[in-house]
């Protein structure tokens, strides 16, 4: 079947979506009925070539109808995007978890939807005591277990629910510069108020045993007073610096974000582009006044009849690990 656009997103920090719109619908054909029938979630695959970057489900069915013709457009996520979606089943409840680490959570959270968990024994200590909620989505709830544990959770090209720490500098998959090819356009966004001196985390007192507190803060912002504090509940008092820092890490990638247009879907080694690498960028009109490693966060694959081309967001390095950037792009 022909689509006639398509846009594949990849992120670091979330599972995947595919969205293929405008292909020709005939209500006549049982076999299209069937496999456009609306909230059938049925399985969905994406291959580029014969790679496989996609599995999940279809979730978006939507017809267009006119006098003479019809088309439709769907929508889909990978798998995990059912945790994000829904609840955990009533006669599992209540779900209270008390000296286990990330995997076995998710492993037990992902069961009911027959959805494989990737988490490596490397995930962080065990947490203490943790609750999910009635009336909480699970993929909310892991996901915020994952940042306290300075990782992500992400989705894999076989749909599986994936804790990963995001990847360090010094192996860029590619050098691009602003005017040369295959870069189109580069455009900043700058996320001022979201940006402070110090940031303090906060574990809660509980019963015999006292609560913790520690304050990291901001070597590029010395001279004007922004503190931020935040609580955390599912924290050891000795994890709060570790969460501190993650809390500063991910301060600096929400400050700044570089959208990357690209001509090409793939890097200069003939590999589609996807998120968790790192590229060489330099674009002094957008305020990258030195060549600076960043992380690839999301990737959108995008084709239509007359455009092929991806486009790359990306963050400052420790984004999602808590590491402070050494120097910042637009500094002199």
């Amino acid at each position: 079947m022909a689509w006639p656009s398509i846009t594949i997103h990849r992120q670091l920090d979330s599972f995947a979506t595919v969205q293929a719109d405008g292909a020709p619908f005939d209500s006549s054909r049982l076999e299209f009925r069937e496999t456009f029938r609306p909230m059938t979630f049925r399985p969905l695959e994406v291959f580029v070539d014969d790679e496989r970057i996609f599995a999940g489900r279809l979730v978006g069915v939507v017809p267009d109808a006119e006098a003479k013709s019809a088309t439709v457009s769907v929508s889909g996520y990978a798998h995990p995007g059912m945790l994000a979606d829904n609840m955990e089943p009533e006669d599992s409840l209540p779900l209270e978890f008390k000296g286990l680490g990330l995997r076995a959570i998710a492993t037990t959270l992902a069961e009911p939807f027959e959805i494989v968990v990737r988490v490596d024994d490397d995930a962080g200590a065990k947490f203490a005591k943790v609750k999910l909620e009635v009336d909480q989505k699970p993929y909310d709830f892991l996901a915020d277990l994952a940042r306290q544990r300075n990782g992500v959770l992400t989705s894999d090209s076989d749909g599986a629910l994936v804790f990963l720490r995001s990847i360090g500098v010094g192996d860029p998959v590619g050098r691009l510069r602003l005017g040369e090819h295959p870069v189109l356009r580069v455009t900043p966004a700058f996320g001022p108020q979201s940006y402070h001196s110090h940031i303090t985390g906060y574990a809660k007192h509980k019963r015999g045993r006292r609560g913790g507190r520690y304050t990291v803060r901001n070597p590029h912002l010395t001279d004007v007073l922004r503190p931020m504090a935040f609580k955390l509940s599912d924290t050891d008092p000795a994890d709060v610096p570790t969460a501190a820092v993650a809390k500063l890490g991910r301060m600096f990638g929400n400050a700044a974000t570089y959208t990357v247009e690209l001509a090409t879907w793939r890097d200069p080694k003939g590999r589609l582009w996807k998120p968790n690498t790192t590229v060489l960028l330099t674009a002094p009109d957008a305020m990258v006044y030195r060549e600076t490693e960043l992380l690839v966060r999301s990737v959108t694959l995008f084709e239509d009849a007359t455009a092929k081309r991806a486009t790359l967001q990306l963050v400052l390095p420790g984004a999602f690990t808590g590491e402070i950037p050494e120097v910042l792009p637009w500094a002199e």
